[in-house]
């Protein structure tokens, strides 16, 4: 039987290794991921995602970026299953407005049965309304190719909050998204290195996740073109943090054509754009 263990203790990892304060923000991300998942385990999936979802979330359907909380209020509730999730990383912008947190998630088709049918990781992104709630806007995960190991600790990753100074990121993440998919597709790679923060992740269908620049080596890629499609021109402006999204298209050495969707997490560190969180689903 696989025991998941919903209490967590905070560790915030700097440089030097040291344990720093936590800012609020940063904690009711954390905590609003948590009860969003506690809410789909007590009641449903479907209530959930209602309920946790900004009015104008995001959601890919058949890798078309959708309005999630009409999606999911057009399905019914199904009370049988079981979708769990847990947060093991977490950031948050300079002016605590825009945060995010990634993870391991699991499926059961009975949820009285101790039998997990599909496994997982998520992304969330989070932004703070008017009214002081946290709500998602933007949720996308890839599958796994088997278990989980469950983990008490949400790892949170430097803010680097005094090199923050212009709060209008989206439009620069914009663009420099733009060039970068332009470079990806001359180069005929999914990703590049030299865009990436030290401490990035890279998230790919039916892999474990990639946690550092020294696992980047290991990626092995087959691709004779590929080519991106931008579709975020609504993402949300944050000090120092924001995210762009849209769909790949991977023509492998048969010739054969793949639609994907794309999301990476863009953080300004030290003057410059990086990415820290790269997923193709």
């Amino acid at each position: 039987m696989i025991v998941f263990r919903l209490t967590f203790v905070i560790v915030l990892l700097s440089k030097a290794g040291a344990i720093m304060a936590q800012p609020a923000s940063l904690l009711e991300v954390i905590k609003a991921e948590k009860e969003f998942a506690r809410y789909s385990a007590d009641h449903n999936t479907r209530d959930a995602f209602v309920n946790y979802m900004a009015d104008d979330g995001i959601l890919f359907h058949k890798n078309e970026p959708v309005n999630g909380k009409q999606l999911w209020s057009s399905r019914p509730a199904d009370n049988t299953s079981l979708l769990f999730w847990w947060p093991q990383y977490a950031d948050v912008s300079a002016d605590g407005t825009l945060g995010y947190t990634t993870g391991p998630w699991y499926a059961k088709q009975d949820r009285s049965s101790n039998a997990v049918t599909a496994y997982g990781f998520y992304t969330s992104v989070w932004k703070k309304e008017y009214s002081g709630e946290w709500k998602v806007v933007l949720d996308i995960s890839i599958p796994l190719p088997g278990g989980l190991q469950s983990s008490d600790t949400v790892v949170a990753w430097p803010a680097k909050r005094n090199e923050v100074r212009n709060a209008d990121s989206a439009e620069i993440a914009l663009l420099l998204d733009s060039v970068y998919n332009d470079e990806l597709g001359a180069s005929r790679k999914s990703f590049l290195a030299k865009y990436f923060s030290g401490e990035s992740r890279i998230h790919r269908r039916e892999r474990w996740p990639y946690t550092s620049a020294d696992q980047y080596h290991s990626i092995s890629e087959t691709i004779s073109a590929i080519r991106f499609k931008q579709r975020s021109r609504d993402i949300r402006s944050a000090q120092g943090l924001t995210y762009t999204y849209g769909n790949a298209f991977i023509t492998d050495e048969t010739g054969k054509e793949k639609v994907l969707k794309y999301f990476r997490i863009w953080k300004l560190e030290r003057g410059q754009w990086k990415i820290v969180l790269d997923v193709l689903a």
